[in-house]
This record gives C-alpha cells, structure tokens and sequence, in this order.
C-alpha cells in the first residue's frame, strides 16, 4: 500500500462504503476489537482483532456479503495468530 498513488476522492468513498457495510452486519455477527480501516489509491485495509481465526473469517466473509457491489472486487483474508493470545488473532482483510 506504500507504494499507491493517493486518489484522495475514491479514498473517502471506499471509507464510508466500507463504514455502511460494517453497520450493516447483522447483530449476531462477531465483533472486533481494535478496528481499523485504511485506505490509499484503490487499495484498503481492514485491521481487526478477534478470539479465533473462525470468528475472524466469518466477520470477513459476512463483510464481503453485505458489502457487495460497492466494495473493491478482490480480497485477501489473512489471520495472523497472536503470540500468547489463547487462540486470538489478528484480521487484515486487503481489498483491491
């Protein structure tokens, strides 16, 4: 994401985009901690913390689904376990 040229236009809208499809999820989807949202060019990053790598995926996916259309076309989900976190991990959700 360094690397991208800042659009500072599309930046804003794919932050209230991906805002609206966070308050989009249903209640029972699971909630993060830590979340952060990151935009530069066409590129976004999602950071979030969650209690297990399931949990993270289903969040992930859950926002993909509600988001749609409106979201960048290509995802990567990576789940970074953390070091003494009992099973938690940590989200980066890239979208491209």
């Amino acid at each position: 994401m360094a690397q991208e040229p800042a659009l500072p236009a599309l930046e804003q809208t794919q932050v209230r985009l991906l805002q609206q499809a966070m308050q989009s999820l249903p209640a029972n989807a699971p909630r993060p901690a830590g979340l952060q949202t990151t935009c530069k060019g066409r590129r976004c990053l999602i950071s979030a913390g969650f209690s297990d790598e399931l949990q993270a995926g289903d969040w992930a996916n859950q926002l993909l689904l509600v988001g749609g259309k409106n979201l960048p076309k290509s995802a990567r989900i990576v789940a970074v376990p953390l070091e003494g976190g009992n099973g938690a991990v940590s989200l980066q959700l890239y979208l491209y």
